[in-house]
């Protein structure tokens, strides 16, 4: 009787399991990325700011850089509040991230330019502060600054002490085309 039951709840979780898969889609990315991912939230934070995105195809976070059709590439310029912070693959990972610029500036001990991202799936926790939840997932807030060679970014990670992460290879920043 046990393994009756047993084999029941295995077909009801397989039955009602691969329901909730299905359901896991969210509206929130009307592009349709896997939910949870950096590309699902960017997608849709500029969405809600009044930017759908229109995409040449779609792919991994580093080929945004080229496959935003309607955006403008600001190179390590950009930064600004609204644009896209589009890091490429590397060693940290093969797809590369996206991440959504709340805010700029100039980081005061380098001199060199600085903003505040919000992104989801960024699996490096230092740094990071908790901002929101959006379908049950975490969307973190950290403040990114640009290497003195302008090909890198860093995570300020204690500002008082100047400790920075590791870098990170930055592909750009994409802008809303007027």
């Amino acid at each position: 009787m046990k393994r009756r039951g047993f084999i029941v709840a295995a077909i009801v979780f397989l039955i009602f399991g691969a329901f909730a898969m299905v359901e896991a889609k969210s509206s929130w990315s009307p592009n349709g990325f896997p939910v949870g991912y950096c590309t699902w939230y960017v997608d849709g934070k500029t969405n809600a700011n009044g930017w759908l995105l229109k995409f040449s195809k779609k792919g991994n976070a580093y080929e945004w850089w080229s496959q935003v059709s309607n955006a403008t590439q600001q190179g390590s310029n950009g930064g600004n509040a609204g644009d896209i912070m589009v890091l490429d693959k590397g060693s940290f990972s093969s797809v590369g991230h996206v991440a959504f610029v709340t805010s700029s500036g100039i980081y005061s001990k380098t001199g060199t330019r600085a903003w505040t991202v919000r992104h989801a799936n960024w699996t490096y926790p230092t740094g990071q502060t908790a901002v929101e939840k959006i379908d049950g997932y975490s969307i973190t807030q950290c403040t990114f600054v640009l290497t003195k060679d302008g090909k890198s970014v860093q995570i300020i990670y204690d500002e008082k002490r100047n400790v920075l992460s590791s870098p990170y290879p930055l592909k750009g920043f994409l802008h809303k085309k007027k």
